[in-house]
């Protein structure tokens, strides 16, 4: 760990940070994902996802139109 020391004025305020580190991940794992979470989770992506394929598919289609040709004299 002696690179990080140069990034932090004292070995207080990496102790610090290791610990809110630990702290985030015990809390990480005392909560895991449910199963009905995890399906919510995977109907609420996958209608993301089919929304954002649909705005792509419009952009093709606004994209390949035809432009008018502008007459000229």
């Amino acid at each position: 760990m002696t690179c990080k020391k140069s990034f932090f004025s004292s070995e207080e305020e990496l102790e610090k940070l290791e610990k809110k580190s630990a702290k985030r991940t015990e809390k990480k794992k005392m909560r895991p994902q449910t199963k009905d979470s995890f399906e919510e989770t995977l109907v609420r992506l996958t209608e993301k996802q089919s929304l954002l394929t649909e705005k792509i598919e419009q952009q093709k289609i606004t994209r390949d139109s035809p432009k008018k040709k502008k007459c000229t004299s």
